[in-house]
């Protein structure tokens, strides 16, 4: 498919994808062919109502493969975290659960400046956000 010669031109530092879909599967042979390209896979869902009839064992041996050439997995809840560990055997290093799309987290105020949070510059990165 021509979007992954495309992504490759690009030369993203990090791809963002979301769920098990044909994007991930994509994500999954740039992080081949260009190792230094990570993989943030955002799960939503508790994905297993979606891993049933004749192909879950196909299905499942996929998604194990795209959650091996991701960096990271963020899910949003519990049964999400249960699903990538339990039944993909994801590593607990891989997995993070939490709330995402949210692009700063709250900072408390403070009326003396010296007790301020100081907070660095982010780095400098090329993320490229595939979807649909």
């Amino acid at each position: 498919p021509l979007i992954i010669v495309r992504v490759l031109r690009y030369k993203p530092d990090l791809l963002v994808v979301s769920e098990f879909g044909l994007l991930s599967i994509y994500a999954a042979i740039i992080s081949l062919l260009r190792p230094t390209t990570r993989i943030l896979l955002l799960i939503e869902s508790d994905p297993r109502g979606l891993a049933r009839g004749m192909f879950n064992a196909l299905r499942v041996s996929l998604r194990r493969w795209i959650c091996r050439h991701s960096t990271l997995i963020l899910t949003n809840n519990e049964a999400g975290k249960r699903y990538l560990a339990e039944r993909l055997r994801v590593t607990p290093g891989k997995i993070r659960q939490g709330v995402y799309l949210v692009s700063q987290p709250a900072v408390p105020s403070c009326d003396n400046s010296a007790q301020q949070i100081a907070m660095a510059p982010p780095p400098r990165y090329r993320r490229l956000t595939i979807n649909r």
